[in-house]
């Protein structure tokens, strides 16, 4: 049996009723902290699009998925530290997932239909705290972690499934970022965003399919995401005051 780890986790492992897992404690994994976009999910737009710019990136030569833009920089997030995320700004589930997953089976490299819940293996420890009691029911905690984890699993297939359909309907487009601030300019390629004016020529049947997938609605949170560049672009601009204060003040 073979596990895939998700992005950002090292080595998971089953999630097993005796398992003892190691509370976060609010603190962040590595990739949350260390990566200028994150996964998330079209149930997430609305909220996630009122503080950060929403767009698409390529997972295959024809795939797409959604993720939401933290930092200007390679390696930056502009709204989260290893001690936790920004108050007052929304934490993608992905984050809040963690160190939980559900990962599909390989058996002899063939991958299979069945997903198991998995922890990722550092989180793992005779010290932690117990996911059920001792009748094998899961905790009230982790009870919710296996609603959020769920409808997350649920949301990823949608997902998948509409960001198809926008690019079978040859929505997206490429963008590139470019924001200036001072004489530093920054530049964020890789990116796609929807293209407006093809919507304009998609027939009949196509639209009501967008409008029956909820598809429409992720396009209008998506495009109106956008204007969040300049709230990025303002973070940023405090980012560096506060490193050349510090710098400044340092003996």
């Amino acid at each position: 049996m073979e596990l895939t780890a998700p992005f950002g986790y090292k080595r998971v492992t089953p999630l097993l009723r005796e398992t003892r897992v190691v509370s976060r404690d609010g603190s962040l994994p590595a990739f949350a902290t260390q990566n200028n976009s994150l996964p998330i999910v079209a149930g997430e737009a609305m909220v996630a699009g009122h503080d950060y710019p929403i767009a698409f990136v390529a997972t295959t030569a024809s795939t797409y998925t959604t993720v939401v833009i933290l930092g200007l920089v390679t390696g930056e997030n502009l709204f989260a530290s290893p001690e936790g995320w920004a108050t007052g700004f929304y934490v993608p589930a992905y984050v809040r997932r963690y160190p939980y997953c559900m990962s599909r089976l390989h058996m002899n490299g063939t991958s299979q239909d069945q997903s198991i819940i998995c922890v990722e293996a550092d989180a793992v420890s005779d010290e932690g705290a117990a996911n059920h009691d001792e009748q094998g029911t899961p905790t009230p905690e982790f009870a919710q972690m296996q609603e959020l984890i769920s409808r997350f699993e649920t949301e990823i297939a949608r997902t998948r499934e509409l960001c198809q359909i926008l690019a079978d309907y040859k929505l997206f487009e490429p963008m590139v970022a470019q924001i200036r601030i001072g004489e530093i300019s920054y530049e964020l390629k890789g990116l796609y965003r929807i293209a407006e004016a093809r919507l304009e020529h998609l027939m009949s049947n196509q639209l009501k399919t967008l409008v029956r997938k909820g598809a429409m609605a992720l396009i209008y949170q998506h495009l109106s995401s956008l204007e969040r560049f300049q709230s990025l672009m303002q973070r940023k601009m405090l980012s560096l005051e506060e490193t050349s204060k510090a710098r400044d003040t340092t003996p």
